[in-house]
């Protein structure tokens, strides 16, 4: 249990308490990066800090940002977060830490 989540602006602030009650480490980009934030500023922010980013923005399937920072991408963005809160610690109940996981985690695959 080591992941660290950088949860961008498309995906509710709320999530990081869930998580966090989980024992998942996380922020939200408007808290940490800025409210507005580019993907670029978003990108440097979780290689700087080693987060990954849980996004279901497709511009941060590119390989742009393939080999910087990894992705936990969902495509259902009616997902609540409670599902997204399960699917997260399902994923962080099998990997020791960020580096554990592919450039992109599809969360559906969990």
């Amino acid at each position: 249990m080591a992941l660290r989540i950088l949860i961008d602006e498309n995906t509710s602030p709320k999530l990081v308490s869930h998580l966090k009650k989980e024992g998942i480490e996380s922020t939200h980009v408007v808290e940490s990066v800025g409210s507005g934030s580019s993907d670029r500023e978003i990108a440097t922010y979780a290689e700087a800090n080693n987060y990954a980013v849980l996004t279901h923005d497709i511009d941060f399937l590119t390989s742009e940002y393939a080999d910087s920072i990894r992705v936990l991408y969902y495509t259902d963005d009616t997902a609540t977060i409670g599902d997204l809160s399960s699917q997260i610690t399902a994923i962080d109940n099998r990997v020791e830490s960020n580096s554990d996981l592919g450039s992109v985690t599809y969360l559906s695959d969990w």
